[in-house]
């Protein structure tokens, strides 16, 4: 099999393409002996940085810093490494006896300011913190934390980080109930040891659901159905998709039947399309919502459904 390496220069954070056949642990050797490591990516601008220098060259799957390990640590959203001194990473305010269920990867701060574990998909108010004005932003809204994540990073920095007795003060003096901040566990770590807790995953739901049950899942526990926008994003969804257990899988591609065309949940009109013959390009009985997905085998073409069959799906956890 061959298996590239991709390696970040630490100083300036630059990426290079290796084009070499190793397998995992001889790219990190190679890459630590030559540069600085394995890549690490921290936000969605990295990863376009990457697919340039990547795409210009091959058609297949490269090596990054990220590795699986077996233990799974609780680490900050916000993970810009200028952000934090050693001494800051380690502060927690955890109440007694928390965190204390294995199956929760999501911290909160009750009233009082200590921090308890909770499941990730509970609906919570959240606090973000904004870099511009150095300052946290109490959001009454409810969301799950993956949510309070994307809206914290669209519209300010981060979910917040809690370095000090003192900002954890500052928080609780903003708030009239339990909130989300940017604590999660995690069992993947990069190579070089980073903070950085952007990931990019594609994630295969060998459930089978309806589009609208399917999208509700994705919402509650990730992000979002995925989107394809380019071909390059469809080769990924199309490695996913492969491993699916029914013959196509939902996207997040659904037909607006009053204006007669297709958009992504986002809300982005379908530029790149890749529809099978006779999919698509018609309009359709509006008595019947209808939704995209892309087939599992073959050529791996989009298919318009009705939205009430029930698929396996792809979530993504890439942030808007």
């Amino acid at each position: 099999e061959l298996v590239l390496s991709v390696f970040s220069s630490s100083a300036l954070r630059q990426y290079e393409f290796v084009q070499m056949r190793m397998n995992c642990t001889d790219a990190q050797r190679y890459c630590r002996e030559n540069y600085s490591d394995l890549a690490s990516i921290y936000n969605s601008a990295d990863v376009t940085e990457l697919l340039k220098i990547v795409t210009k060259s091959a058609d297949y799957a490269v090596w990054i810093g990220l590795m699986e390990t077996l233990r799974s640590e609780w680490k900050w959203s916000l993970g810009d490494p200028a952000f934090y001194t050693a001494h800051d990473l380690l502060f927690r305010n955890w109440a007694s006896n928390q965190p204390n269920n294995g199956s929760y990867y999501c911290a909160y701060m009750s009233q009082d300011g200590l921090w308890h574990d909770d499941n990730c998909n509970n609906q919570r108010s959240f606090i973000c913190y904004n870099d511009s004005s150095k300052g946290f932003v109490f959001v009454q809204q409810s969301m799950s934390w993956r949510n309070a994540q994307s809206f914290c990073r669209a519209n300010h920095t981060d979910l917040s980080t809690v370095r000090s007795q003192s900002e954890n003060q500052q928080i609780q003096q903003l708030i009239n109930t339990g909130v989300w901040i940017g604590l999660f566990r995690d069992s993947w770590e990069w190579s070089d040891k980073s903070t950085s807790s952007f990931r990019n995953w594609f994630i295969l739901i060998k459930q089978n659901l309806s589009w609208s049950e399917a999208m509700t899942y994705c919402r509650q526990n990730h992000v979002d159905l995925v989107s394809v926008p380019s071909p390059q994003i469809e080769q990924r969804v199309m490695n996913v998709a492969r491993r699916a257990s029914t013959a196509a899988v939902w996207m997040g591609l659904h037909y607006y039947c009053s204006m007669n065309m297709w958009l992504w949940l986002r809300g982005e009109v379908v530029c790149y399309q890749n529809w099978a013959a006779g999919n698509g390009t018609r309009a359709h009985d509006c008595r019947e919502q209808r939704a995209g997905a892309i087939q599992s085998a073959g050529d791996q073409r989009w298919v318009s459904l009705p939205s009430t069959i029930r698929l396996n799906f792809i979530c993504t956890n890439s942030e808007p």
